[in-house]
């Protein structure tokens, strides 16, 4: 299945620093999930700490599997936002749960996305990125073709797309050069 990301993972990059999610996280999540304004494009979360600290601990399982990796994101020493690996397969993955603060400046989300994409493809080792974009979502959409994904179909919610790995390793060094 390839490598597994040990749970005390820390990574800084680009300003962030990067560590898995753990059960004290659980209140930050849930205030950014039941934001109606950030939470427009994600499945609903019930406004329910004690819910969320139960699905981290189940998730924390996952994790010790290398079947799931839930990621948080700080600056500074705030929680800025969070995102997920899930779905891994030998060679493919998916990124989602991707949500972020209220006036985090616009470079936060898309590092952290850099950042996603660079543990899943170049230290997990996975050739293939899945993922979905809710339709009305057209920032992300037009971030995404920036990245270059490829978009193989749509239904009425969502945009699919696959996207691999020299493909990003090459967008990133160029989005990198628009932003650092």
């Amino acid at each position: 299945m390839g490598n597994i990301i040990d749970k005390n993972f820390s990574f800084e990059k680009y300003g962030l620093k990067v560590r898995l999610v753990n059960e004290s996280d659980a209140e930050f999540i849930v205030k950014l999930r039941t934001d109606k304004r950030l939470s427009t494009f994600i499945h609903s979360t019930k406004n329910d700490v004690e819910k969320q600290v139960e699905w981290i601990k189940k998730y924390k399982y996952r994790e010790y599997q290398g079947l799931e990796y839930y990621f948080i994101y700080i600056y500074n020493g705030e929680r800025m936002g969070v995102n997920r690996l899930y779905d891994i397969g030998d060679d493919d993955f998916t990124g989602g749960s991707f949500i972020f603060k209220k006036k985090c400046p616009f470079e936060y989300p898309v590092f952290a996305t850099l950042i996603q994409l660079d543990i899943a493809f170049n230290f997990l080792n996975k050739k293939i990125a899945n993922g979905d974009i809710r339709l009305g979502n057209k920032k992300v959409i037009k971030f995404h073709k920036l990245l270059k994904v490829k978009f193989t179909s749509q239904d009425e919610l969502n945009m699919y797309y696959v996207y691999h790995r020299d493909v990003f390793n090459k967008q990133k060094c160029i989005i990198e050069d628009m932003l650092i």
